[in-house]
């Protein structure tokens, strides 16, 4: 079974890459992965949509590669028929690779 070197976590076999942090899986955990890492993950503020239809867009678009996401809305909407801004956060150690992939893809 594909192992997660990172999280230390068992897959399918049809299964590359770990969908929580991305790395790439191997067959047998290494000696190293036999210890957490410990890291200080926080969550940090990716960029803002003015709408959360379009936030979710491309929330769906990150979290398809494999970069977990969270939508905050910013308040309520000023009126009635205009959406509610919303900010896409992403893990601290995300941060870089979601940046990438927004760009890539016109975000």
């Amino acid at each position: 079974m594909p192992f997660c070197p990172r999280c230390r976590v068992e897959y399918r076999v049809e299964v590359v890459r770990c969908p929580e942090c991305g790395e790439r899986l191997v067959d047998t955990p290494s000696p190293r992965a036999a210890e957490p890492e410990s890291r200080d993950v926080r969550e940090v503020r990716l960029t803002t949509f003015s709408t959360v239809m379009e936030a979710q867009m491309w929330a769906e678009l990150l979290e398809a590669e494999g970069i977990p996401t969270v939508l905050v809305p910013l308040g309520p909407a000023p009126y009635l028929g205009v959406g509610t801004p919303h900010e896409i956060r992403v893990r601290s150690d995300d941060l870089e690779r979601a940046r990438r992939v927004l760009a890539e893809t016109g975000g």
